[in-house]
Formats: C-alpha cells, sequence, structure tokens
C-alpha cells in the first residue's frame, strides 16, 4: 500500500511543500497513540503518477512493520487538510535507489534524516 500526493495540485496554506508538516504531525500524533509501534520507516519518491493529472507526485510508503491502518488515517487528515490531493493505491513499482528515508520509528520516537546521514529526533 502507497499513499500518492498531488504536490502540485495543492493550494493554499500547505501549497509549495508546506504539506509536510501534516505528515510529521500525523506521525507524532500515531506515535503518541500507538506506544507498541514496532520499529518502522516510512519512505518517500517523487514519480510521474498517472493517479492526479498534475505530472509528478510523491509516493509515501512504509516498511511492514507499519500498518495499512496508517495510510488509511493518513489519507483522511491529509485529506481534511487540503482536499483530494492525497489517495491511497496498492502497489508501485519504483527502482530501489529512488526511494529516500521520510521518517523512521523506533522506541516510541520519531527520527528523520536532518543531513543527508544524521538522525535527530523530530521536532513539531
Amino acid at each position: 500500500m502507497f499513499l500518492a500526493i498531488d504536490m502540485w495540485g495543492i493550494e493554499g496554506e500547505y501549497a509549495d511543500g508546506n504539506w509536510h508538516v501534516l505528515l510529521h504531525r500525523f506521525a507524532v500524533d500515531w506515535s503518541q497513540k500507538h506506544p507498541e509501534q514496532a520499529t518502522a520507516t516510512l519512505w518517500s519518491s517523487v514519480q510521474p503518477c498517472s493517479i492526479f493529472t498534475n505530472g509528478s507526485s510523491c509516493y509515501i510508503a512504509g516498511s511492514a512493520h507499519l500498518p495499512d491502518a496508517f495510510f488509511q488515517q493518513l489519507e483522511v487528515f491529509l485529506r481534511a487538510a487540503f482536499g483530494d490531493c492525497a489517495r491511497i493505491g496498492g502497489e508501485i513499482q519504483v527502482n530501489v535507489d529512488e526511494w529516500r528515508v521520510y521518517l523512521h520509528f523506533e522506541s516510541g520516537g520519531i527520527w528523520e534524516k536532518y543531513n543527508g546521514y544524521e538522525w535527530r529526533a523530530l521536532e513539531l
């Protein structure tokens, strides 16, 4: 399962990449509500997309320990903020080199890469 975000279709307050704060907020909220969340990684990749009409989209996918409910609830959360610019899909084939780590869940915390190779706790 993946979530596609029509990053070029988002208008208003969350346009121009400002939608990332929503993903961060959701991840923090998820972590607080699910302290039993196993170690997991959220990945992202910008790819051509046939789901939306704006060309490329940001695909978000997770490792096996992120349940489908994570993506289902994230889709609802994002659509409430910026409309139909987020949609769940089934499978996508992307070269492994085209994915990047987006967030990492471990030991009740959320981590982000901040300079390409070091990790820090996600802060809102």
